[in-house]
Parts: structure tokens; C-alpha cells; sequence
């Protein structure tokens, strides 16, 4: 075989490679890659007085009405982690933490924790519904028993349209205060939560709403370098035979 047309196909199979690296089951590039994810929601509706943080931070949180929150990610694991801000409080965090913080799911007998983040590929998404469904189980000792749906909807933010995977979860009546209502919606083809709204009280009235404002990653400069590379590649295979 021509010496030329061997390194043609070797530095091709390198550059189209490159086009799949991502985050895995993610829908979102890998942080290391060009730049780092960021999302920003718009807070709807928060609670009227400061919460203590637990697992993310020291401080209590406030965060008005019509402000922002925002992840931006800098290390995809086991868990997404990134710097979160939400009113007065700045940390950095995993996702899984966050979704304990903020109650962005249902922490029962079997913990159902999606946070700020799904996996989309199709046995992550079977695997997270069936979490979702175990977590409001009525057995013994979950006391947070209650009723839970999944669905697939599609949801028009802002302008934009979502094809999302939403789940909704109901607890039964309690001895104290008021049960626990979560409705989180995820975009399907990036992961990321587009909408929530969650509230409970135990003596302090606890409500989170915010829905999408922007989400902005690596994968559109990646498919613009990509193409690139790939159109200068293609100008030198078309230039080599022409010389041949």
C-alpha cells in the first residue's frame, strides 16, 4: 500500500475519533475538554427565610425571587461536581449533595437522588426510574412513602423546546406538618434539570421552584473544530492524489 495513503488513513482515524469523546453517559462534554459546562436556571420561588446547609457549606441560604442559580462543572465521576451559587452561597459541590441540600428528590428507605444531572443513555434512564419508584415504596420504615409517576412530556422554556423525562412524587399524609411535593423534569439530550419545584414543612415552610434560562457547553465548538480539521484533511487527501 502507498506510505501516503497509509498516514492518510492513520491521522483520519485519529481526527474522527476524537468526535465521540464526551462524558460518557452523559449528555454533556467532559470538563476537560475546551471549556466547562455551565447551566443557569431562574429562580421562581424560594423559600422566605434562610436554611441552614448541611452537606454542601456552614451557612444558611437566601436566594430572591427572579435570581439565579448556577452549576458550572469541572469534574464528571461518579458523581457531577462543579461550583454552585445560589443567592448568598458560592461552593463547590456534587451534584448528589446538592439534591440532599435543596431536596431535589426523595431520600427514603432507597435514596433517589438525580440532582442536577442525569445520565441519558437508555439503561441509566431505566435504571434511575426504577430508583425513582422504590424511594415512595409503602414498606416498612421508608418514611417517605407516597406516590411517584414518571413521564415523558415535552416542555417549551423560555422560548426553547425540551423533550424531557419527568418525574413527580407525592408522600402520604403525615402526623407533622406537611408532605413532601417534587416534580423534577429533565432535557433528554443533555441531562440537565430544565425544571423543578419541590416544597415540605416541618415547622418551616420549605418551597424551590426554578426552571431553565441557558445551558451552554463545549459540544458546538467541538463539532465546529471537528469539521474543520475533518474539511483540511479532505483539501490534503484531494491535493496528494492530484500529485500522485
Amino acid at each position: 500500500m502507498n506510505i501516503r495513503l497509509i498516514s492518510i488513513i492513520i491521522i483520519t482515524s485519529i481526527i474522527f475519533s476524537g468526535t465521540v469523546y464526551g462524558a460518557e453517559e452523559y449528555g454533556i462534554p467532559h470538563p476537560d475538554l475546551i471549556n466547562n459546562p455551565e447551566f443557569v436556571w431562574e429562580i421562581l420561588d424560594s423559600p422566605n427565610t434562610p436554611f441552614d446547609l448541611f452537606w454542601t457549606g456552614t451557612t444558611a441560604w437566601y436566594a430572591e425571587t427572579s435570581s439565579t442559580m448556577t452549576f458550572k462543572v469541572n469534574q464528571i465521576a461518579q458523581d457531577v461536581q462543579g461550583r454552585f451559587t445560589l443567592g448568598n452561597i458560592s461552593v463547590v459541590a456534587n451534584d448528589t449533595d446538592i439534591a440532599k441540600e435543596f431536596v431535589l428528590g426523595v431520600w427514603g428507605l432507597t435514596s433517589f437522588l438525580p440532582g442536577l444531572i442525569i445520565e441519558v443513555d437508555e439503561t441509566s434512564l431505566s435504571e434511575l426510574n426504577t430508583t425513582a419508584y422504590a424511594s415512595a415504596e409503602r414498606v416498612a420504615g421508608n418514611y417517605l412513602n407516597g406516590t411517584m409517576t414518571s413521564s415523558y412530556e415535552t416542555l417549551v422554556i423560555n422560548g426553547q423546546t425540551y423533550e424531557c423525562i419527568t418525574f413527580s412524587y407525592i408522600q402520604d399524609e403525615t402526623s407533622f406538618g406537611t408532605p413532601q411535593e417534587t416534580k423534577l423534569s429533565y432535557d433528554l439530550d443533555t441531562g440537565v434539570i430544565v425544571y423543578a419545584k419541590t416544597s415540605y414543612s416541618f415547622g418551616i415552610p420549605f418551597v424551590l421552584e426554578f426552571e431553565i434560562r441557558s445551558i451552554t457547553t463545549a459540544n458546538v465548538m467541538l463539532i465546529l473544530g471537528i469539521s474543520t480539521g475533518a474539511v483540511i484533511l479532505l483539501i490534503g487527501i484531494v491535493t496528494i492524489f492530484r500529485r500522485k
